[in-house]
């Protein structure tokens, strides 16, 4: 089933999200979009659209919200307090409105957890962490990471975004077509 990308057609750091033009907003398939269309502000001049003839809703989210290269654990010890962890998250999501320091937050305020050393520069931390819900942890983190940063990972080029504006804010292309135009901001 087609689906329609709602991408961003000009930089918009006053919104909740701080979209950087080229950001893919969100996808619907062509079923959905038949029961509940595009709205008026869902145009020019603040977003272009592209359907894609070859891909799934599925697919594209999948894509969008890979995350496995983004956040690694290595546990380093374990005892009965707890467990001490390096930490490393990908060095470009810093660029990520503070992803750095929500990391830091989340361990040290929710978890009670001591940093022992770091580089956040480079993403890379370590620290103690006393006996917790590791699940709940690490559930937490990931979704920090996935609503943060996987939705803006990809993005279309600048020059693909007023190809697309100059068309009419609208065109239809394949996947490999589209790949073309996307950039991984971690890459």
């Amino acid at each position: 089933m087609p689906v329609e990308l709602l991408i961003k057609a000009v930089n918009d750091p006053f919104s909740d999200r701080k979209m950087q033009k080229g950001e893919i907003y969100t996808v619907r398939d062509v079923d959905k979009l038949a029961a509940w269309p595009w709205g008026g502000l869902e145009g020019l001049p603040n977003f272009v659209r592209v359907r894609i003839s070859d891909a799934t809703e599925a697919q594209i989210k999948a894509y969008m919200s890979r995350i496995y290269d983004i956040l690694q654990w290595e546990l380093l010890a374990e005892n009965a307090q707890g467990r001490r962890y390096r930490v490393y998250l990908h060095p470009k999501v810093i660029q990520f409105g503070g992803m750095k320091e929500r990391f830091r937050d989340v361990l040290i305020d929710e978890y009670n957890a001591t940093m022992v050393s770091s580089d956040l520069p480079n993403g890379e931390a370590v620290f103690d962490i006393p006996n917790t819900d590791w699940q709940a942890l690490r559930d937490q983190l990931l979704y920090d990471v996935t609503e943060a940063v996987a939705e803006s990972r990809y993005r279309f080029t600048p020059a693909s975004v007023d190809a697309l504006v100059n068309a009419g804010g609208y065109a239809e292309r394949t996947k490999a077509q589209v790949l073309a135009n996307i950039v991984d901001r971690l890459a």
